[in-house]
């Protein structure tokens, strides 16, 4: 049986000087699979992958949107399959952009 793997990016932003602290405080979190320092908009890049879109949503909630040096986090939500406006499927993924208010995730 195909476990399927739910993934997404997430785009930190972290307080003034904090980067480096934050990256060393979720590099070794389970489900971080890729981590990268950023110049921008956002200081770090990571994504992050779960069992299921809750223990995903969970993990972002609870594990990294809480950290005292975090400021924002936008979760880019990765989907499995690409589809092409003929209906096809293709391999790849595509990325919907989540955005949590309160405890729901909602796509937009």
């Amino acid at each position: 049986m195909d476990m399927k793997i739910n993934s997404a990016y997430l785009l930190i932003t972290c307080n003034v000087g904090k980067r480096d602290e934050v990256m060393t405080q979720i590099k070794h979190l389970n489900g971080i699979k890729y981590i990268q320092r950023t110049f921008g908009a956002y200081d770090i890049i990571a994504r992050v992958e779960s069992t299921t879109l809750d223990l995903l949503q969970r993990f972002i909630t609870q594990k990294i949107r809480t950290l005292i040096d975090v400021r924002n986090a936008m979760t880019l939500h990765c989907k499995p399959n690409l589809e092409s406006s003929d209906g096809k499927k293709r391999n790849g993924s595509t990325i919907e952009t989540l955005v949590t208010t309160g405890n729901k995730l909602v796509t937009i």
